[in-house]
């Protein structure tokens, strides 16, 4: 698609053009092949040049360990700043802050109150969806300058420790990837984990963590970079420790909006075992067919993307039923099958989670709850009617809240 259009590429160096011996030759061949001649100043080479590669290798051999020095040297400066406490902001972006005469951090009156409107509203159930409209049908600009916030933003708000008087500096951090086949002493990240592998900018030796999303992992070493893959060496192979003993699945009737995504990133993390959607007759979504299937699959890429985040051995499935009657009977099937309901009032989570157990289902309605019919319906199939507490609960609050209880009588924290 270049040949003919472009004769000639003219870079100050073969720093500039790559810091990376492979990339470097990769590319001028590729431009190569194109017709492209790379020419670089500083060392006069043009890459069209018979051995022009011998010596585009020696000069980016040298360009790379410049950079690996200049890395190492950033890396060292930056962990002698947090063995002395010193805490770096970027005030164009950090809303509710800006550089005080002092040098050090300075409250700003009109930011710090959307900081606190956007926490206050979170801890109301407010999605990240929802806070960022509400913000942008106040007028409120985000951290830089625009009228449109992302929920991007908003989870970055959210999870910043500073606002909090915290400041977690040097962390350490072992990726984690999924493959569904670990069972080979060699392991290749192709596709989104290469790009993901890309972006966290790992490098030569460095450990990472690949699991088959069924509970087994393995220990591995970063042998070879390339733009496209990853090829690790398993050092080590163990059973995941981050699943929980007992197998939690979380039913939900279909919410509105993106509530759904909200709870199945959410129940991943507290170490759900599946999550189940179901349509009831007081569902106002009812996603159906090709839409349907590819919310499944979207809804699926988030548990794995939480599964990831969270350091899970076991990625969720996410299951769409076509009926309330099959949710009841599939979730009937578990040692503890559980339906909330707001107008229960004698039987409790706590009582209903007495004995011994191995699995749990838990089922929710929608916003507008469950109808009278339905929950005789339930209690037929076997389901225990329970009561979460004297307060009404956001439909996406519920199944959390239970499985968090669950969670803590199993004994996980």
């Amino acid at each position: 698609m270049l040949h003919r259009k472009i004769d000639m590429i003219i870079t100050k160096s073969i720093a500039r053009f790559s810091r990376n011996t492979v990339d470097c030759l990769q590319h001028t061949r590729l431009l190569k092949d194109l017709g492209v001649d790379v020419f670089f100043e500083e060392q006069g080479i043009h890459s069209i040049q018979p051995g022009a590669e011998f010596y585009i290798t020696i000069y980016g051999s040298v360009a790379q360990s410049e950079s690996e020095n200049i890395s190492a040297n950033v890396r060292w400066g930056k962990a002698q700043s947090a063995k002395e406490g010193r805490v770096a902001f970027h005030y164009e972006t950090f809303l509710g802050y800006r550089k005080g005469a002092d040098g050090g951090p300075e409250i700003v009156p009109e930011e710090a109150e959307t900081v606190r409107l956007i926490y206050s509203r979170f801890l109301a159930g407010d999605s990240y969806t929802v806070i960022a409209r509400m913000l942008e049908s106040n007028g409120i600009l985000s951290p830089g300058g625009k009228s449109k916030w992302s929920e991007t933003t908003i989870r970055s708000i959210l999870s910043n420790e500073r606002y909090k008087g915290d400041a977690i500096i040097n962390k350490t951090y072992m990726p984690r990837f999924f493959l569904p086949d670990i069972s080979a002493p060699f392991l290749t990240l192709t596709g989104e984990a290469a790009a993901h592998a890309k972006v966290l900018r790992l490098r030569l030796g460095e450990e990472v963590t690949v699991c088959d999303g069924r509970g087994m992992e393995c220990f591995c070493a970063v042998t070879d970079l390339a733009p496209d893959r990853v090829s690790l060496v398993v050092r080590a192979r163990s059973a995941s420790e981050a699943e929980a003993k007992v197998r939690a699945a979380v039913y939900m009737a279909y919410p509105k909006a993106d509530k759904l995504e909200h709870v199945i990133q959410k129940a991943t993390e507290l170490g759900a075992a599946e999550i189940v959607a179901f349509p009831t007759s007081r569902c106002v979504s009812r996603p159906d067919g090709k839409g349907l299937e590819k919310k499944r699959e979207r809804w699926q890429k988030i548990a794995a993307s939480a599964a990831e985040q969270s350091g899970r051995g076991v990625i969720p499935e996410i299951v769409t039923l076509s009926s309330y009657a099959d949710a009841l009977t599939r979730a009937a099937q578990a040692d503890k099958a559980i339906l909330f309901y707001e107008n229960e009032r004698a039987r409790t989570l706590r009582a209903a989670l007495e004995g011994s157990w191995r699995t749990v289902s838990l089922l929710t309605g929608p916003e507008g709850g469950l109808t009278e019919a339905e929950v005789v319906q339930a209690r037929e199939a076997g389901l225990e009617i329970c009561t979460l507490g004297r307060r009404i609960l956001r439909c996406e609050t519920a199944p959390l809240c239970a499985l968090s209880a669950v969670m803590f009588a199993a004994g996980e924290f």
